[in-house]
């Protein structure tokens, strides 16, 4: 994969434009725009995440990116998934030590009330092509990071640099959704994302992060929906 990425050469026009795509889909995503009165906002992310990878690497390259998923690929998803939540509960652990608050999701509080069976199926439509944009927006703030970073620095320590930026600034885009709670959107949400850009970056596969983040969260609302926690 860095292979590839350092084949690439780097364009600072492209590279701006991936960045202006990138600021935009979230500025969309988080502001629900209003131009669309909020009923596309959840397109933004995979629009704009790949669109900026386009931008970056090219459509060909870009394309190598996702891979079909093989047998043993299942085995990173489940890894994906457990060590995922173990290292937020972690994460969420060290801040009730630190006597800092969790802050519910802005804009899920009671939104299962009086969902019907084909509210649920948009819903959960919905909601898996807003979090393979999550997937495709960290993506390409890695690659964006990494293709800036290498032209200085050695490739593994542009490879742990861009890492740690693209989690944080993924955890920081949801500083309004979490009532700017600077703890949660660090570490909770950002720093604990960290198994999913592992398993892409092991396996070169952006499928694997993707499902793995879409099970994650469907586990999360059936279990909302049937004991209503």
């Amino acid at each position: 994969m860095f292979t590839m990425f350092q084949a690439v050469t780097f364009n600072p026009w492209r590279s701006l434009l991936a960045l202006i795509l990138l600021i935009l889909a979230d500025w969309g995503m988080m502001t629900a725009n209003p131009v669309f009165s909020g009923a596309l906002d959840w397109t933004f992310l995979p629009i704009g995440g790949l669109l900026a990878l386009i931008s970056l690497i090219g459509w060909k390259n870009t394309q190598s990116l996702f891979k079909k998923i093989r047998k043993k690929d299942w085995g990173w998803i489940i890894f994906v998934i457990i060590s995922g939540s173990l290292l937020s509960d972690i994460f969420i652990l060290i801040g009730k030590l630190l006597n800092q608050t969790m802050a519910a999701n802005a804009g899920g509080a009671d939104w299962y009330e009086g969902l019907s069976v084909g509210g649920g199926v948009l819903y959960l439509s919905q909601l898996s092509v807003s979090l393979t944009g999550e997937e495709l927006y960290i993506a390409a703030i890695f690659v964006l990071t990494f293709l800036l970073l290498s032209r200085f620095m050695p490739t593994k320590v542009s490879i742990l640099t861009a890492s740690t930026i693209s989690l944080l600034v993924f955890g920081l885009s949801h500083y309004a959704v979490y009532d700017g709670n600077l703890y949660q959107c660090i570490f909770v949400i950002g720093l604990a994302h960290a198994p999913s850009l592992y398993a892409w970056l092991k396996t070169q596969n952006l499928w694997i992060p993707m499902l793995a983040h879409i099970l994650y969260d469907l586990i999360l609302f059936f279990i909302i929906l049937l004991f209503g926690i």
